[in-house]
C-alpha cells in the first residue's frame, strides 16, 4: 500500500531543508545526470589491498577466534559507528549527544571504511539531491491523494488510503523502460539503475564528477572548529592501520580477519543494502517529483539495523526512528533510546515530535 505523508512530513521535511539550505547550495542551471565517472585511486588502492591481503591470508590464518573478533567488529563499526554515528548523528542530526559520545561513534563509522566522516557528509548530500531532483515521470500527471497519512501511531485523527499505487512509472510490474524514463532526473550511479556488479564497481572504485552540480559545505551545521574529525578526514584509510596495530598482539590472523576480511565485508555489505533499498520493496510514502524513490524491505530490517527502511528515510529523512510498522525493526532507534534513557541522547526526532526537536 502507498501513502501520501502530508503534515508530519511537511514538518520534518522543513526542518531537513532549513538544514540543508546550510549545506547545499545549488548554482542556476545544475544538473545531476551530466557529469563524469572518474577512477578513484584511492579508494581502488585501499579496496585492492585489502582484497588481496584477505585472499593471501584469510584460509591460512582462520580460526574460530578471529571470525568472532572479525563479527565484532563488523557490527560494531556497521551498526554503531555507520548506521547511529555517522548517518542518524553526524549526517542528519536525528539526535544529540555528548560530544565525547559522538567522536567516538564517528570514529568507529570511519573505521568501517567507507571513508571519513566529511566526506560522508558529502557524498550523502550529492546523492540526496540527485535523487530528489525533478524527473518527467515524476512530476508530471501524477494524482496527489490529500490528507493521507501512514496510520501507524505517527499523528492522532489519521486517514488510511486502501490500496493505493504508485503511478509513476516505478510500481511493481513496471516495464524497464518506463522506469528508466521516470530516471531520467538523475544519474545511474546516484539512482543505482544499474546491475548490481556494476553498481558495486561503481561505489568501490569510482567517483562522479558533476558538470556543474550543488556545492556542498559539510562543516557548515558545526559550531566550532573540531580538529579531531579534520584528522579523521584527512587520515580516515590510517585508522585501520590503528586498528591493526592494536589487535597485533593477538596474532597476524587477527589482524587479517579483523582488518581486511572484516572491510570487505563492511563494504560489500553496505552498498549491497544502499543497492537493494533502490530497486526492490515497498514504496510506502511517495516523494512527488522525485527522480528516486526509496524502498522498504522489512524482510531485512534486523540485519541492516532499521536502514532497510529506506523509503520511511525518503519521507522523514531527519528522523532517528526508521520503522514505523510492527513486521519491520530498527536496532539503532532501539539503541540511541537506550542511551537517551541514562541521559547520553536527548533531541530525539522523529515524525511524531518533529515540531519539538533542533533543526
Amino acid at each position: 500500500m502507498t501513502y501520501i505523508a502530508d503534515q508530519d512530513y511537511q514538518i520534518l521535511h522543513q526542518k531537513t531543508d532549513a538544514a540543508q539550505a546550510a549545506r547545499i547550495i545549488e548554482p542556476e542551471g545544475a544538473n545531476a545526470v551530466q557529469g563524469s565517472l572518474l577512477l578513484s585511486p584511492l579508494k581502488s588502492i585501499f579496496v585492492l589491498t585489502n582484497l588481496t591481503i584477505a585472499v593471501l591470508f584469510a584460509w591460512g590464518t582462520f580460526s574460530w577466534f578471529n571470525l568472532a573478533l572479525m563479527a565484532a567488529l563488523l557490527l560494531i563499526f556497521l551498526w554503531l559507528g555507520n548506521s547511529v554515528g555517522l548517518h542518524r548523528l553526524f549526517i542528519h542530526r536525528s539526535f544529540a549527544c555528548p560530544l565525547w559520545l559522538e567522536n567516538c561513534l564517528v570514529t568507529c563509522g570511519t573505521l568501517a571504511g567507507l571513508g571519513g566522516p566529511f566526506s560522508a557528509i558529502r557524498i550523502h548530500d550529492e546523492r540526496d539531491w540527485a535523487q530528489r531532483q525533478p524527473a518527467p515521470g515524476l512530476s508530471e500527471g501524477t494524482e496527489r491523494v490529500e490528507g493521507a497519512r501512514l496510520s501507524t501511531g505517527l499523528s492522532e485523527g489519521t486517514e488510511r488510503v486502501e490500496g493505493a499505487r504508485l503511478s509513476t512509472g516505478l510500481s511493481e510490474g513496471t516495464e524497464r523502460g518506463e522506469r528508466a524514463a521516470a530516471l531520467k532526473g538523475c544519474h545511474p550511479f546516484f539512482a543505482h539503475d544499474n546491475n548490481f556488479v556494476g553498481d558495486l564497481m561503481y561505489q568501490l572504485f569510482y567517483r562522479f564528477e558533476f558538470t556543474k552540480g550543488p556545492i556542498i559545505n559539510p562543516r557548515a551545521e558545526l559550531t566550532g572548529p573540531r580538529p579531531y574529525l579534520e584528522f579523521q578526514e584527512r587520515y580516515w584509510w590510517a585508522f585501520q592501520i590503528f586498528l591493526a596495530l592494536a589487535v597485533l598482539p593477538l596474532g597476524l590472523g587477527a589482524v587479517v580477519w579483523g582488518v581486511s576480511v572484516r572491510l570487505l565485508l563492511s563494504l560489500l555489505g553496505h552498498w549491497t543494502g544502499v543497492y537493494l533499498t533502490h530497486r526492490f520493496g515497498s514504496i510506502d510514502f511517495v516523494q512527488h517529483g522525485d527522480a528516486v524513490q526509496g524502498r522498504n524491505i522489512p524482510a531485512i530490517s534486523w540485519l541492516t539495523f532499521g536502514e532497510s527502511m529506506h523509503n520511511n528515510h525518503h519521507a522523514y529523512p531527519r528522523s532517528a526512528k526508521l520503522n514505523y510498522t510492527p513486521n519491520s525493526h530498527d536496532l539503532s532507534y532501539w539503541f540511541i533510546q537506550q542511551l537517551a534513557k541514562v541521559g547520553l541522547a536527548w533531541d530525539i526526532l522523529t515524525p511524531a515530535n518533529a515540531d519539538q526537536g533542533a533543526a
